[in-house]
């Protein structure tokens, strides 16, 4: 048994060995074969449930009426200010 502290433990085993390491040495190992199995799952998946979303124009009509009936609703005319505040740029 051998128990390594500081710099010597994290020179080997890195930040995960800052209160030291205990190295545990057994007299002999096993004869048997090495094995290495493998164990995986592969999958495709497909959203659902996708919502409809507006595009840019759709935004922009929706936004530009939204300001003419703040205008209206405030007893202003609409059409006095520009029409169409939001315009794309694009």
């Amino acid at each position: 048994m051998d128990i390594l502290k500081d710099a010597s433990a994290t020179a080997i085993y890195g930040s995960r060995a800052a209160n030291g390491v205990i190295l545990i040495t057994t007299r002999k190992g096993t004869t048997a074969k090495t094995r290495v199995t493998y164990d995986g799952y592969i999958g495709w998946t497909q959203p659902y449930h996708l919502f409809d979303v507006m595009n840019a124009d759709q935004w922009l009509a929706i936004k530009n009426l939204a300001r003419r009936n703040m205008y209206t609703d405030q007893g202003r005319d609409p059409d006095a200010s520009t029409s169409t505040y939001f315009q794309a740029i694009f």
